[in-house]
């Protein structure tokens, strides 16, 4: 009986220790994907930072440039339609 105790706390103890060293595995890829994750979100930031340095001010310039084209256009049809009515009437 002893030894058929023995050999279940062998087995036991075996599967024990493979699960502690596959929980120790476990724990330091999570704590290389948690690195990752850090490094991953630095370099997110950064260039978000670095897109908004230089395409906001581009976009801005674009949008600017669209309003002042439509403002000159109204402009232009206001004058040939101020034109248009003094010659009619």
């Amino acid at each position: 009986m002893t030894k058929l105790n023995a050999g279940k706390q062998g087995f036991f103890s075996s599967i024990v220790s493979k699960l502690e060293s596959s929980k120790a595995k476990n724990q330091a890829e999570l704590e290389n994907v948690r690195e990752d994750i850090k490094l991953t979100s630095f370099m997110v930031d950064m260039l978000v930072s670095l897109i908004g340095y230089f395409e906001i001010p581009r976009f801005r310039h674009d949008k600017l440039e669209g309003y002042f084209k439509t403002v000159k256009r109204i402009v232009r049809f206001q004058m040939e339609f101020t034109s248009l009515k003094n010659k009619i009437c």
